[in-house]
């Protein structure tokens, strides 16, 4: 009794957040976000509270509600829990794709390093920032993040149109040519 005490000192909610992760298992998104949301307001701030959050993105994310996701996110990433940091910055960039949204993407990749997220998101992170930084007018930049994304990725062709685009605008012909011709 003493030792089950003990454990439910140390992590009060986990039966909770275990029964939320069934219903996210089990595709009771809204149901999950319920009582994940509940949590996140009664509980005291904890990396448990930090998982609660990530968990609780992922619910709303399914329910195809991208901007409350995308906050639960960023809160994430602000908590600065090495944990979840990563994961959260990967769900973040679906969902402000999806969104259109650049402030919260930008958020994002400040405080991410990009070398550690997985190949897909990065080739669109590379895309995106690329994307930011011509709308910008920042050329340069804006082919250096085009010429990131390669081949395989599903933004190759955007990146190097793109790229012949702010080479052009930057006034580098023949190189914008090179990269229409490719």
């Amino acid at each position: 009794v003493v030792t089950s005490f003990s454990q439910t000192q140390r992590k009060p909610y986990e039966s909770e957040i275990n029964s939320a992760i069934q219903m996210i298992h089990t595709g009771k998104h809204l149901n999950a976000a319920q009582s994940l949301l509940y949590l996140s307001k009664t509980m005291s701030p904890t990396p448990q509270k930090v998982r609660v959050k990530y968990l609780l993105g992922l619910s709303l994310m399914e329910l195809g509600l991208n901007q409350t996701a995308a906050f639960q996110f960023a809160e994430v990433i602000r908590s600065g829990d090495t944990t979840w940091l990563k994961p959260s910055i990967e769900k973040l960039l679906i969902v402000t794709d999806r969104l259109g949204d650049e402030t919260l993407f930008n958020y994002a990749v400040q405080r991410a390093d990009i070398g550690q997220i997985q190949i897909q998101s990065r080739e669109m992170i590379y895309y995106k920032l690329a994307e930011i930084k011509h709308g910008a007018g920042l050329y340069k930049e804006a082919i250096d993040y085009y010429s990131k994304v390669t081949p395989s990725s599903r933004y190759y062709y955007s990146a190097l149109y793109n790229m012949g685009l702010a080479q052009a605008e930057a006034n580098e012909v023949d190189l914008a040519l090179q990269s229409f011709n490719r």
